[in-house]
């Protein structure tokens, strides 16, 4: 297998693996000004995130609306990972 049809399949599988894994009321765009509200799922001053996956590691990339007074955690688990900033406006 080539290294492309390698990046292709793994991209594919993981957008399907990832895609099944989100509940699909997050998919949906907000039609009223009412935000649909989970135990499972604080949005808080979340924006855009961005996954990339690779053979070896897992990125997501995360925008706010404004800038944060501390690093930012995702909690996954019982495993906690902190956030760096990578843009130069915080």
């Amino acid at each position: 297998m080539s290294t492309s049809s390698r990046r292709s399949f793994l991209q594919a599988s993981s957008v399907a693996a990832l895609s099944s894994a989100i509940p699909a009321d997050l998919f949906a765009q907000a039609g009223n000004s009412s935000p649909v509200k989970t135990s499972a799922w604080e949005r808080g001053a979340l924006r855009h995130l961005l996954p990339t996956v690779s053979d070896t590691r897992m990125l997501i990339k995360a925008s706010f609306n404004g800038p944060l007074h501390a690093e930012p955690r995702l909690r996954v688990g019982d495993m906690t990972v902190t956030g760096r900033m990578t843009d130069t406006r915080g």
